[in-house]
């Protein structure tokens, strides 16, 4: 659409903020976040690390591009703000079974093409960390801390004009044509036409549901390694 069009994000998480801030970043001048809520949702309360991989149907190629592009956006706020904005620089060591999982010792286009450093786990780190796994990857990556990287982002595309609207978008499934309509409306842009994001989350849609995982925290402030197992079924 043209710069000037009005787009909505529907949704207050951290994809929400980050569409809104990469569209006003991109020029757009009209661009609203509508939500019912901005708290108690997982992306607040729990540290994620940066790992791009499969994204359903979507070219490896186009995920590659997009992960190397968000890989230069954390780095440059890890330099710039360091943990102001939530972003941890880690060494990523990454397990697998293969029991239950085939495919586990396969990483796929994306991983090594994204992550600075990949490579094979060495029999060392693995009887280190985890002797019970069958193998497992090296890289550099990011833990993005989201109770410290959401404000950032609220922050910064407010600064560049973005409208909060904190309200319930009622009628129709997110993505219909009557959802987008009510967003309009609560918008006060029912006649314009109108892009909308849906970052609804788990809300989005039947195609949307929640992942599985365990945290755990440690307060260890001189600990630079981040741990986990990827399963892909």
């Amino acid at each position: 659409p043209p710069l000037a069009a009005p787009v909505l994000v529907v949704g207050g998480g951290a994809v929400g903020f980050c569409c809104a801030l990469r569209l006003l970043e991109s020029g757009f001048t009209d661009v609203t976040l509508i939500a019912a809520k901005f708290s108690g949702i997982p992306s607040k309360t729990t540290a994620g690390i940066f790992r791009p991989d499969y994204l359903g149907d979507t070219d490896p190629a186009r995920v590659v591009q997009w992960g190397l592009d968000t890989r230069c956006h954390l780095q440059r706020l890890h330099r710039v703000l360091g943990s102001d904005s939530g972003i941890a620089c880690v060494n990523h060591q990454e397990v697998y079974h293969l029991e239950g999982n085939p495919g586990a010792d396969d990483p796929g286009p994306i991983l090594p093409k994204v992550m600075p450093g990949f490579r094979p786990m060495t029999a060392f780190e693995l009887a280190t960390h985890c002797p019970s796994a069958d193998g497992g990857w090296s890289y550099s990556s990011f833990v993005v801390e989201g109770s410290r990287y959401l404000p950032w982002l609220q922050e910064r595309a407010e600064s560049l004009g973005l409208r909060v609207i904190q309200q319930q978008v009622e009628g129709g499934v997110p993505g219909t044509l009557e959802f987008c309509k009510a967003a309009a409306a609560i918008a006060e842009r029912p006649t314009c036409p109108v892009t909308v994001v849906n970052a609804c989350g788990v809300n989005g849609g039947p195609e949307c549901r929640n992942v599985r995982g365990q945290f755990v925290l440690v307060d260890a402030p001189y600990v630079k390694v981040a741990l986990g197992e990827y399963s892909p079924r």
